[in-house]
């Protein structure tokens, strides 16, 4: 297990979704981008909840080892992560289409 920290609270979950969420944060903040990602948590109580974390270019993170609890795991939540962050990374399998900027003007005056 890892506890995630950031300026908000710390989130204790599991070894690979919280490798995901930092992958996700890096890749963000290297596109001084952000974005809300939902990251499955256990409750002080033990139970299994959720939390919505702002993550990205202006925000810090954290991951501290806790190796005495048992593993969180949910494969989804990691996918999801990891499809979000492989959406950053340009793959270059296709030229850049008009479709892909909203105004083509950039907000030049004619």
């Amino acid at each position: 297990m890892k506890m995630l920290i950031t300026e908000v609270g710390s989130y204790l979950t599991g070894d690979a979704i919280a490798d995901a969420v930092f992958d996700y944060w890096l890749a963000l903040t290297r596109e001084h981008r952000a974005d809300v990602v939902r990251v499955p948590i256990m409750t002080i109580d033990g139970e299994r909840s959720y939390v919505s974390l702002t993550i990205g270019w202006m925000t810090s993170l954290a991951a501290v080892d806790r190796d005495d609890m048992a593993d969180l795991e949910d494969d989804e939540a990691v996918r999801v992560l990891a499809a979000k962050t492989r959406g950053l990374h340009p793959s270059g399998d296709r030229s850049m289409q008009p479709s892909d900027v909203a105004d083509m003007s950039l907000g030049l005056l004619m």
